[in-house]
């Protein structure tokens, strides 16, 4: 089993009203020392000591249904004994429940429509009730539903179940304990119920989730009457609730789990991974799992709110449902109901094995590196279906994409809810703390150079280019055209100083590669990114097209340059005009620039290179020098 994280990246921990600055302990301190003035106030005022409340007491109550009269509607026959009427009494405040009884309902059943629960003995004013016992300590609501329909088959027609259980605590003390023991950020769905209602709910799964640690940290420092409170309330507890929660811990410690369970297996803010279309994502549940039908009502599944992490350039929190049910024989009353925790389709992590634990950490770690322009390795699978090499190369640049694509739906989010990581924290090299690394998507959109086109990438399947220098070495050209390229591509990848004082001019590579067709000049090419450490987008003529305003928008190796730079002249001035937007754009072009032709005595003269007479070179140099390179002094000086 792997660690479970609780302190999600980006939240703070939830602290209820109930606890303030100080720590648990101290402020339980405090009650104890209020609670004891107040005994010694009452002792020196000669009155009784309060009554201690030291038991609890058993309700029920039955839900309200339109379809029977209610405790706020009686019979009334006083004009006409055959034809009974109903009258109504004076509205009580909304509520779901027809009353509160003292004696648990009957099953009624009736001649005419369909049997319904009753009860006999109905608690008139409940809050009168408490006033006049003092000594009880809380309150177990047992709840039923009015029809009979409700209840399970085999129950029909013997002892009615209650649908749910609650407790409803009384002395302030109480309340206060159990708001603190509700206090961290994974309780704060049912901490916000029990603010509504003043009441928990069975299983009192916190109880669950927190017996032992959290029992003594909660009984640290109250008061010796507080403390009967609460161990009469966890005594209630354990034997309410202790099998189910003994027969859940046996059930998870051997990695299987039945659907009665369920609710035990899932806890508030803690790591689940999904198993979707064969990827594992991960995800924060952010409440409790929920129960329901489908729409035949025959099969129940689950669903559970959870949280993770997006990225379209910016990591984004993402909010959605993720629902499962169990593997489809448990449906059918197969004699055995277990079935592997790891065969549902959501699950804690904690859970997972070490290879899935560490493969999304692995993706976190990658995708981390992702956030910025990204050069990567991909190793495609045959259900891709790319129409590409086994392994190849992308560009993952997710703001170019959002920028190329901006109706793409996929990365459309008008989420309310939505925070992005801060920018700060996007710029460190170190990740944000645990589970963000768990929480990443698993695909990202990348970009094949070789194909122009953008492509769904798994996040598992990216590694690091692999640059292979060797090929460059293994060039069949002479030895020392192939040193004047290395010397030429290591001096601009490793730049001491820029060359030309016009800001945006000077940062550029160009190379000019002519010879037949099947003389090596894109392999040169291919080999001069390999140890240049630089991706290689190739462009054709086709690619670019012949219109001077294109060729200003798409313009680094491009094959067969001669269309753009063959010598300008009198006859074609479309011609010229590509020629020229051509010129214009290299000119303030940075990167390396492979141009490769067959046909360079056509070339415009803007692109020969033309060395001047010795002295007028020297003189432009000193000119330059006087001028603007005063502070210039490089490490090697001038070759």
């Amino acid at each position: 089993m792997n660690p479970q994280y609780s302190n999600p990246v980006g939240s703070d921990m939830y602290t209820p009203p109930s606890q303030g600055s100080v720590s648990l302990s101290e402020t339980n301190d405090l009650k104890a020392q209020i609670t004891a003035l107040r005994d010694k106030v009452r002792e020196l005022e000669g009155k009784p000591a309060l009554p201690t409340a030291s038991k609890y007491q058993i309700l029920y109550r039955i839900e309200k249904d339109s379809a029977y009269p209610s405790d706020n509607q009686i019979m009334d026959d006083s004009d006409d004994e055959f034809s009974p009427r109903l009258r109504q009494r004076e509205p009580r405040p909304s509520c779901p429940w027809m009353g509160i009884y003292t004696d648990p309902p009957e099953l009624i059943h009736r001649n005419m429509g369909a049997p319904y629960l009753r009860c006999n003995d109905p608690l008139v004013n409940f809050e009168l009730y408490l006033a006049l016992n003092k000594d009880i300590s809380f309150v177990v609501f047992r709840n039923y539903r009015r029809r009979a329909e409700t209840q399970s088959p085999n129950k029909m027609y013997g002892k009615p179940e209650p649908f749910s259980e609650t407790i409803l605590p009384v002395p302030e003390d109480l309340k206060g304990v159990i708001a603190d023991f509700l206090g961290g950020k994974e309780f704060r769905s049912i901490y916000s119920d029990y603010r509504n209602t003043g009441e928990v709910q069975s299983p009192y799964l916190f109880a669950y989730h927190n017996w032992g640690a959290r029992e003594s940290e909660i009984k640290r420092g109250l008061s010796s009457d507080s403390q009967r409170q609460f161990d009469l309330f966890m005594d209630y507890v354990q034997k309410a609730c202790g099998n189910g929660y003994t027969a859940a811990d046996l059930l998870f410690e051997k990695g299987k789990i039945r659907p009665e369970y369920v609710q035990y297996l899932f806890k508030s803010n803690e790591v689940l991974v999904s198993n979707k279309n064969k990827e594992h994502v991960g995800y924060l549940a952010k409440d409790w799992p929920f129960q329901s039908m489908d729409i035949r009502g025959s099969n129940p599944y689950w669903w559970i709110s959870v949280q993770t992490w997006e990225f379209d350039g910016d990591f984004y929190n993402s909010h959605t449902r993720l629902t499962f049910e169990m593997p489809f024989s448990i449906h059918h009353n197969a004699p055995d109901k277990e079935c592997s925790i790891t065969d549902l389709a959501v699950y804690p992590v904690k859970y997972a094995t070490e290879y899935l634990f560490r493969k999304l950490q692995r993706c976190g770690g990658i995708f981390r590196t992702l956030r910025t322009q990204k050069y990567v390795s991909y190793q495609a699978t045959e259900e891709e279906n790319f129409q590409t090499v086994a392994e190849d190369r992308y560009i993952i640049d997710m703001k170019t994409y959002k920028r190329l694509h901006p109706d793409s739906n996929e990365y459309l989010n008008n989420d309310p809810r939505r925070k992005t990581l801060d920018e700060r924290v996007m710029a460190r090299d170190q990740p944000p703390q645990e589970p963000f690394s768990l929480l990443m998507p698993p695909r990202v959109t990348g970009f094949n150079l070789r194909r122009k086109k953008w492509f769904d990438l798994s996040v598992d399947r990216i590694s690091h280019v692999e640059w292979n220098e060797d090929t460059f070495e293994s060039l069949a050209i002479d030895s020392k055209f192939r040193d004047l390229i290395e010397a030429l591509v290591s001096s601009y990848v490793e730049p001491e100083y820029s060359a030309d004082l016009i800001a945006g001019k000077g940062n550029r590579l160009i190379l000019l590669l002519h010879g037949g067709p099947g003389t090596g000049k894109t392999l040169t090419a291919e080999s001069v990114a390999e140890i240049a450490e630089r991706p290689l987008y190739r462009v054709t003529c086709g690619d670019v097209g012949i219109k001077p305003e294109e060729v200003e928008k798409y313009l680094e190796m491009l094959d067969e340059a001669d269309v753009f730079l063959e010598q300008r002249g009198l006859e074609d001035l479309n011609r010229n005009a590509l020629v020229s937007a051509f010129l214009r754009v290299v000119e303030y072009f940075e990167g390396i620039l492979i141009l490769t032709t067959n046909r360079v005595g056509t070339f415009e003269r803007g692109v020969q290179v033309a060395h001047p007479a010795g002295a007028a070179l020297s003189a432009s140099w000193r000119g330059a020098e006087t001028n603007h390179l005063g502070d210039f002094h490089p490490a090697s000086g001038w070759v």
